[in-house]
């Protein structure tokens, strides 16, 4: 369970973080200023201060990203604006406090939105931002399903792993044997799952896990008519 940062660019990239500390008490402000994290291209990274189940921390957090040639960035329009360190020393500070920290930005607002596990894409251009929740969509056919899926790491693989009721009774598994499926460039996926048992009506129970990144996993069950 985490947020995962996914570097969409050509070029490696310098992620803060600002998010909520309630320690902090510079110009009473309870949240806290955090990074580099560094993230090459087309590469997914979970920062450690957001390894968490997200429903149990601040619904908000904000977000910085620069190039390492300084060239394009990723920024906010809210005018949320924070004073950062010019270099990229890793940096941890009360946000409020301004030490050392001549370049102010406008951080971009990311919600978490009562999900658990969200992935937010830099890019593929700069300023470019989106975070989503990890879905699939299944649509079950003859002696077969088809399944589509967003919200995974771009270049990583997916498991997928289903159970089949049908309506006459018993199941049908590959919970031992899980179809793997490349994830895109974009984070997503389409795949044709073989069941040769699904002939008849019932439920169709699946989930895709990234094989990197679990904390991406949805789920989905539907009727089999």
């Amino acid at each position: 369970m985490a947020l995962h940062l996914a570097n969409l660019s050509s070029e490696g990239i310098n992620v803060c973080l600002a998010f909520q500390d309630t320690g902090c008490t510079a110009n009473n402000w309870p949240w806290r200023k955090e990074g580099w994290w560094v993230i090459g291209p087309s590469q997914t990274l979970v920062p450690n201060v957001f390894a968490v189940d997200l429903t149990t921390v601040n619904a908000f957090a904000a977000l910085y990203a620069i190039t390492f040639s300084g060239d394009a960035d990723w920024h906010g329009t809210g005018n949320n604006f924070y004073n950062i360190p010019a270099g990229v020393p890793f940096f941890d500070q009360c946000l409020g406090d301004n030490t050392n920290t001549p370049r102010q930005v406008d951080f971009e607002v990311l919600s978490f939105g009562g999900n658990a596990n969200l992935i937010t894409y830099l890019g593929p251009a700069a300023g470019q931002i989106r975070t989503v929740a990890p879905f699939i969509a299944v649509t079950p056919g003859f002696g077969a399903f088809f399944i589509s899926g967003s919200g995974f790491a771009p270049g990583s693989a997916v498991s997928i792993v289903y159970n089949y009721f049908p309506s006459s009774g018993g199941v049908t598994t590959n919970s031992g044997d899980p179809s793997i499926v490349s994830v895109d460039s974009s984070g997503g996926f389409t795949d044709i799952v073989s069941v040769s048992t699904l002939l008849e009506t019932g439920n169709l129970d699946v989930r895709a896990t990234d094989s990197n990144f679990p904390g991406l996993s949805a789920t989905a069950f539907v009727a089999v008519t």
